[in-house]
């Protein structure tokens, strides 16, 4: 028989379980997936390899995450799939402006010519 104080000391000193980690599930047909990412689909042709992607109105300087799946033509139920692939991208930094160097360069440019022309006047 165990003494009370000494089951729950050994309780005390288990180590505890972490909860499980739910993956969420990825279908790239389903409403509730269209609902909550951007899809973009394209048909590529027999053989082809290699395609590319543009996307429009993406914030510059920041990092977006994606996913890729090929699947037959079947926009909701495809016959065959491949695996999931995940990976990030990230946007160029927008370009610094710089503001006043074209009235420096101009207003010299013209002193020079000023120069030039009273020399050889």
């Amino acid at each position: 028989m165990l003494n009370a104080t000494a089951n729950a000391t050994a309780n005390a000193t288990k180590p505890a379980t972490p909860a499980p980690v739910v993956k969420e599930a990825v279908n790239l047909q389903s409403a509730a997936t269209a609902a909550k990412y951007h899809i973009q689909r394209q048909e590529t042709k027999t053989g082809a390899l290699t395609f590319s992607l543009k996307f429009t109105g993406l914030a510059e300087g920041s990092k977006y995450a994606w996913m890729c799946e090929a699947t037959s033509l079947s926009p909701s139920n495809p016959q065959f799939r491949t695996a999931m692939s995940k990976g990030t991208a990230s946007t160029a930094a927008a370009p610094v402006v710089v503001k006043g160097a074209s009235t420096l360069w101009s207003s010299l440019f013209a002193a020079v010519l000023v120069i030039a022309a009273v020399f050889f006047y």
